[in-house]
């Protein structure tokens, strides 16, 4: 359950989309002089603390008020009409590709927003799907999909032809959840450890991840390490039983992968981890700020909606307290200049804020994004995603990036 109020969100399991990412370069074609930040040494670890964004008037960053390219239609042919809509990516020709879980299928329409072709449909078999969750670029010629229920990645060309499918740990048993991938072809997963039967623990508690990388074929490539999850809360039912829910506003972990290295967010502070695929420590960029307090118009938005709910569910989600305190973040990505971008966590009504950090963690400044929409891709002038409007009508738009 959630109490954010903007359209399109996604639940807090849904974790942070990850891209495969050319080679990290220089941010822009003229980057700013950047300045309001300190740099330290600690054990061969360089820390960057930022007080001052780096980008001066006329330097920052923003998007054109309209969508440069819009698919997706109210009514007209089937394959514009699009439902359960996620993570577009755009390939180098100017292609779109487009996981419609409504039909279970990849869609590709050009640069133009025309339809070219379809593949995939609902099933077990090769070449389908029961969950399209995320869509990789591998290499220049091949697209990786990963299918959330069925725990496997299938392989397509860009041309929509199925070529094989994996699954991750050779289908362990292990619910292991596909972060991102690297340059090389690599995938970085992570295991949840929080949900095992324990609870010796009530209250809210911090999960554990694991996190691995596989090979192409699946195969275990890097031994496992752990880092801190995201908050869970765990409670006795009326029954006596044990159960494990993620709270209202908890804090969230987001992962994403670039080329060669990857980034983690506990979520807990204004803080970004850069790791090497193997998970040693390269880099830590930090914001000069503090968590906020929770608003009191949540907590009273919460009150009315357990008075709307079943008196045994109203029992069961009654006893699980309202954060006092916000997360710091809610999305992570990189764009394909290597620029971390973290979107700050918001509440209401609240505006979509990315705060943009250069590839050697300094902090650029502010970027507002068009509400209602889930960002699945930066490029160097455009910004690609799904948007939903109060209709329920799903747009796949681009909007073009203006760096001054």
């Amino acid at each position: 359950m959630s109490v954010h109020l903007q359209p399109f969100r996604l639940l807090p399991l849904l974790l942070s989309s990850a891209l495969l990412l050319p080679a990290c370069a220089p941010s822009g074609d003229n980057p700013p002089e950047v300045t309001g930040y300190t740099v330290r040494d600690s054990a061969g670890v360089s820390i960057v603390e930022n007080t001052e964004p780096a980008w001066g008037e006329g330097e920052k960053w923003s998007v054109t008020p309209e969508p440069l390219l819009s698919i997706g239609e109210v009514d007209g042919p089937d394959e514009y009409i699009l439902y359960h809509a996620l993570n577009p990516i755009r390939l180098p020709d100017g292609t779109i590709v487009v996981g419609n879980n409504g039909s279970q299928e990849l869609r590709f329409y050009d640069g133009e927003g025309r339809f070219i072709t379809r593949t995939g449909s609902e099933g077990e078999g090769p070449g389908e799907f029961r969950s399209i969750f995320r869509i990789w670029r591998l290499g220049p010629d091949s697209l990786a999909v990963v299918d959330l229920q069925l725990h496997r990645i299938s392989v397509f060309g860009v041309d929509g032809r199925f070529a094989r499918v994996f699954r991750v740990g050779g289908g362990s048993g292990d619910l292991l959840f596909p972060e991102g991938m690297f340059g090389d072809g690599t995938i970085l997963v992570s295991k949840s450890l929080g949900d095992v039967g324990d609870f010796s623990e009530l209250g809210p508690v911090r999960d554990r991840y694991e996190y691995r990388r596989y090979d192409r074929e699946g195969e275990l490539v890097s031994p496992l390490f752990t880092l801190p999850g995201s908050e869970l809360y765990r409670g006795v039912g009326s029954d006596g039983s044990g159960f494990t829910t993620d709270p209202e506003h908890g804090i969230m972990v987001r992962v994403v992968a670039a080329t060669g290295s990857w980034f983690y967010c506990g979520g807990d502070r204004f803080e970004i981890q850069e790791r090497n695929p193997e998970g040693g420590l390269l880099k830590i960029f930090r914001l000069d700020r503090e968590r906020r307090a929770t608003p009191q118009e949540v907590f009273d938005d919460w009150e009315e909606r357990l008075q709307r709910m079943r008196p045994q569910a109203r029992q069961v989600w009654g006893s699980v307290p309202v954060s006092e305190m916000l997360p710091t973040y809610e999305q992570l990505i990189v764009d394909r200049r290597g620029n971390i971008w973290m979107a700050e966590y918001r509440v209401l009504e609240e505006a979509p804020v990315w705060q943009v950090f250069d590839p050697d963690g300094h902090w650029l400044g502010s970027v507002t994004l068009p509400d209602g929409g889930r960002i699945s891709e930066i490029g160097d002038d455009y910004v690609l995603g799904v948007w939903r409007d109060e209709m329920e009508v799903e747009t796949v738009r681009v909007y073009g990036l203006i760096k001054p």
